[in-house]
């Protein structure tokens, strides 16, 4: 080797960023993500000039500085593990938010609790244990999404893919759908199961709500008017 040419040197280094938007979605962030934290501010202070004015001046007062470094010298932090990232709501609402393709689309049926997810003018109610054709889903999906075959066609193994990851209680078997013959499909498990397989995949707790399309036909058929929480 010549002389002239020198070894490198390394060293630790460890590089931290931070970003702030104003977008509902901030980045594309896959569902084992482990790097990012993400927090949402809260608006109680949008507009308030009195308060950052105070704000500010207090960043420039050294005795406020001092106080805050001797706070921050003296936190027990023994306790802490900086692999442990915080799981924060707003890290699962981007993950939510980046979900694609199939995974988008069963997102949206466990939301609405009907397998041709949120259109509701062809409703296929689930709720309890059901079988479901492969067609039928591969139909709902391509009128979901009409870009779904713009790089190829969709196969029922996408389909497969994505439920042994998100519901793995789906097991593949052969049913009939609707006057047809029997046809290959999927018993799926409850609603309740399959949104409760779904968290444990993305990582997190959904906020399901009430106002899903499963919640609203349950709630005709009991016969109370859904509009402001009315009743007869």
């Amino acid at each position: 080797m010549s002389r002239n040419i020198s070894l490198p040197e390394q060293s630790t280094h460890i590089t931290d960023f931070f970003a702030a938007s104003n977008n509902e979605q901030f980045a594309h962030i896959e569902r084992d993500d482990r790097r990012f934290l993400f927090l949402r501010v809260v608006d109680s202070k949008k507009c308030n000039t009195d308060y950052f004015s105070k704000l500010h001046k207090l960043m420039e007062d050294p005795s406020v500085i001092s106080a805050m470094l001797y706070d921050l010298i003296y936190l027990d932090i023994s306790s802490f593990d900086i692999r442990r990232r915080p799981a924060t709501d707003e890290h699962l609402n981007q993950k939510l938010q980046s979900l694609t393709g199939f995974e988008r689309f069963w997102f949206e049926i466990l939301q609405s609790g009907s397998l041709t997810g949120s259109d509701i003018s062809s409703f296929d109610e689930w709720i309890d244990r059901k079988f479901v054709a492969t067609h039928s889903l591969i139909t709902n999906f391509k009128n979901y999404d009409k870009n779904s075959e713009r790089y190829g066609t969709f196969q029922s193994r996408g389909i497969a893919t994505h439920l042994e990851k998100y519901c793995p209680s789906a097991k593949s078997n052969r049913g009939k759908s609707g006057h047809s013959k029997q046809v290959r499909g999927y018993d799926l498990p409850s609603l309740q199961i399959a949104r409760a397989e779904f968290q444990k995949a993305i990582g997190g707790e959904v906020d399901w709500g009430d106002s899903s399309v499963a919640a609203i036909f349950e709630a005709l058929k009991r016969g109370y008017l859904v509009d402001e929480g009315a009743h007869p």
